[in-house]
């Protein structure tokens, strides 16, 4: 599915969208006003509605990519509507009610997972990994203040996920924070979706500065600095690192010297390489 944006004064816009529409065609593109929105500011939707007759007009925002663009909260009345899901196609949702919607969404799948687990915890565990938690991933790194929407997903997981992969029926808080570590720590790279989501968020904006301010200046072009680009990627990479270096010796210091062994071992270079791997029949990497 192709997805195009544009961004500017209701003129530049229609000018872009008569454009995509005349142009689109020939690359395989075919806009549909009826599938597409237009974010305005509070008390530009007459004139928007003027330019655009057949385009979805809101002031309230709405989704994109995963994630949310527009007024954090509505000024309309939501009441009446009969689901979410009427609210998300007409344009009635506020950012956080779009965010209980994915957080809903992504519960179902982790139901999924846990069932599938049962029989196939290899299975299960790469969906997740390679998979669903991408997805919350993304929306930290774009949406802040979504820590407490992200804390019933830590919940099925730390109580259900979990124990369906591992086996064991409970899970306690000392073994789930060994499991939030990267493999190459002796963890298993299960995050709690709730932790870090500040510093996703954050590190995202610092990435994106020199972008968020020509968008905001309305300058014509912009050319990307890759070396400060790479320089800003090995800062946020290292400042992880640190995070969870920290959080290992915060957990080895609750061990016993048995554990303390244990995890020591698990962190070796390559001990936990399986669980990195695609469980691949073909290649015997499929594991039950």
């Amino acid at each position: 599915r192709r997805v195009r944006a544009g961004a500017g004064s209701l003129n530049i816009v229609k000018e872009w969208w008569e454009k995509t529409k005349e142009i689109g065609p020939s690359y395989g593109h075919y806009p549909d006003p009826g599938k597409s929105w237009l974010i305005v500011k509070n008390g530009l939707d007459t004139n928007a509605k003027g330019l655009f007759p057949d385009v979805n007009i809101t002031s309230r925002g709405h989704h994109y990519l995963g994630s949310w663009i527009g007024n954090e909260e509505s000024e309309e009345d939501v009441e009446g509507i009969c689901s979410q899901q009427q609210a998300f196609l007409t344009g009635k949702l506020s950012e956080k009610e779009f965010v209980k919607e994915e957080v809903c969404r992504w519960l179902d799948d982790i139901e999924s997972m846990y069932v599938i687990a049962e029989h196939d915890p290899h299975l299960a565990y790469s969906a997740y990994t390679i998979g669903v938690d991408k997805e919350w991933s993304y929306l930290r790194r774009t949406t802040p203040e979504v820590a407490e929407e992200l804390k019933a997903i830590e919940n099925t997981i730390h109580q259900k996920l979990i124990p369906a992969i591992t086996g064991q029926p409970v899970i306690t808080d000392s073994l789930r924070g060994v499991m939030t570590l990267p493999c190459r720590l002796g963890g298993i790279g299960m995050e709690n979706p709730a932790e870090m989501r500040n510093l996703e968020y954050s590190n995202s904006v610092r990435f994106t500065k020199d972008l968020i301010e020509t968008i905001v200046g309305k300058y014509m072009s912009y050319t990307p600095n890759f070396q400060t680009e790479e320089n800003i990627r090995m800062w946020i990479r290292r400042s992880k690192d640190d995070i969870y270096e920290n959080k290992l010796e915060g957990i080895k210091r609750r061990l016993n010297s048995k554990q303390h062994r244990n995890l020591d071992l698990l962190a070796e270079k390559g001990a936990l390489s399986f669980l990195t791997c695609l469980p691949l029949q073909e290649y015997k990497f499929h594991l039950t």
